[in-house]
């Protein structure tokens, strides 16, 4: 069977797309082939299984040189493996690498809107110099790649809105779910609670605190500090992330007065446990190709508000529509959606569990063999 050459920032447990890199790195191993990954972050215990050929990369301060580095290894690795075999797939991820082969679309910065009023001028600029950059390697790379595929279809029409491409070369394949992630045992629950320090409703917000506040974390908290004016409103926010505007939103938060309604908890490595400890997760994005963290808390069983505009909201189906906001999220339709969860609590802690054994259905696995299938096609 041909090898495969698989170009991405890490291939590991702790994050998001990183944990589908892993799948698709190990379902290539359990099939017998050889795989050679290219990579920031390399799980470590990928290390002693047969078939595995790990190139570490080192990550530099700045974002562009740590994927310039990227780009030159895996191109580096890719002609070496083709010399010995002309059979060779590579898989790389959105504009980390421009090939002819396959590549795994994310995001599409295009389709990313501007909007970082509240950084200071410095990060403005920073992420305007960035965002080009990143549209630059885009388009570079989806126009050369034999295939695409999108984690969406919200992200294969950002494909063919702004590159133009030819529809028959852009596949739709969602990321999988993680058939462990189950609803929290009451037991596991109260551990997590108190592991977190929470009693009674706890609202969770995970998301990057960065300068365009894409997360939309500044009108979820202006829409906290309403339903906090109102006594009868109980409850925790609890806030998992971190990014340039950190201390920003704690300052902000502590002004308003919401010290003991808001708990930053910077970056958080046992997302699982943080779910059991909460009763509803709320997205706020503009731009959310997909949309992992929302995957995840339905598996866990626990309700999430979302946009319409998030990649997985087509996935859903009608039974959360009272969770999804239309239109852009702001203060007043968060505060809205809030209000209908603390409404109900009891159902829609129900409709999350059978969304989330739905989504459980189709696993990792799944989607890992989904793409060797497109990609060997």
């Amino acid at each position: 069977m041909a090898p495969w050459v698989l170009a991405s920032g890490g291939f590991h447990r702790r994050g998001a797309m990183d944990r589908a890199n892993l799948a698709l790195a190990e379902h290539l191993l359990s099939e017998g082939r050889d795989v050679h990954l290219v990579g920031h972050v390399i799980d470590p215990a990928l290390a002693p299984r047969r078939g595995v050929h790990a190139y570490p990369v080192r990550r530099l301060g700045a974002v562009a040189a740590g994927e310039l580095m990227l780009e030159r290894a895996a191109r580096r690795v890719a002609a070496a493996v083709r010399s010995r075999e002309p059979g060779l797939h590579v898989v790389v991820n959105g504009g980390n690498c421009a090939g002819p082969d396959a590549n795994w679309v994310h995001s599409v910065h295009h389709a990313w809107p501007a909007g970082d009023a509240t950084a200071p001028l410095a990060l403005r600029v920073k992420r305007e110099i960035e965002g080009r950059w990143f549209r630059r390697r885009e388009r570079r790379a989806f126009r050369v790649a034999r295939v695409l595929i999108a984690n969406s279809a919200r992200t294969r029409q950002d494909l063919l809105d702004h590159f133009q491409l030819d529809p028959a070369r852009v596949h739709v394949i969602p990321p999988g779910a993680d058939p462990s992630w189950r609803p929290a045992s009451a037991e596991e629950q109260r551990g997590a609670r108190l592991q977190f320090g929470t009693a009674g409703p706890t609202v969770v917000f995970l998301g990057a605190l960065g300068a365009d506040d894409n997360k939309g974390f500044g009108p979820l908290l202006e829409a906290w500090r309403t339903l906090c004016a109102d006594h009868s409103w109980a409850g925790t926010l609890l806030v998992g992330g971190t990014g340039p505007l950190l201390s920003h939103w704690r300052r902000a938060a502590r002004l308003a007065g919401l010290d003991q309604r808001v708990r930053f908890l910077d970056f958080v490595s046992e997302v699982r446990t943080l779910y059991a400890a909460s009763d509803v997760l709320v997205s706020a994005s503009r731009y959310e190709a997909y949309g992992l963290a929302i995957a995840e808390a339905f598996c866990r069983g626990i309700p999430a508000i979302l946009p319409a505009s998030a990649g997985i909201a087509s996935q859903l189906g009608a039974t959360c529509d009272g969770l999804v906001i239309r239109g852009t999220a702001n203060a007043d339709n968060l505060a809205d959606a809030l209000r209908r969860w603390a409404s109900d609590q009891a159902r829609w802690r129900a409709v999350a569990t059978q969304v989330g054994e739905k989504l459980r259905q189709y696993t990792l696995d799944d989607m890992a063999a989904a793409i060797v299938r497109v990609v060997e096609a």
